[in-house]
């Protein structure tokens, strides 16, 4: 064999490693990422339970008015802010 047909086949030898390296890295670090993640999921899953076993829980009657006041609200401002304006008003305000 020709010494350029081996220095290719080491070199991609030794790219085949690296990327095998870079992958079993990888899975690794996405185990241990996945691990912490379902640690903190659980974590917050016990901290909003202990959060909602002290709160009294709102019927659907109460519900349905809480939404009602807060579409009202968000209505309310989206016409406070695309009002027409007067024209004394932009006189005033030098518009």
């Amino acid at each position: 064999m020709k010494k350029s047909t081996i220095g290719i086949m080491v070199g991609i030898g030794i790219v085949f490693m690296i990327w095998l390296g870079e992958l079993f890295w990888l899975i690794l670090i996405d185990r241990g990422l996945y691990s912490v993640k379902w640690r903190l999921e659980k974590a917050a899953a016990l901290c909003y339970s202990v959060k909602m076993s002290g709160i009294r829980r709102e019927t659907a009657s109460e519900r349905t008015t809480n939404d009602n006041q807060m579409i009202t609200q968000i209505l309310d401002s989206f016409r406070y802010h695309h009002r027409e304006v007067s024209h004394e008003d932009r006189h005033y305000r030098g518009w």
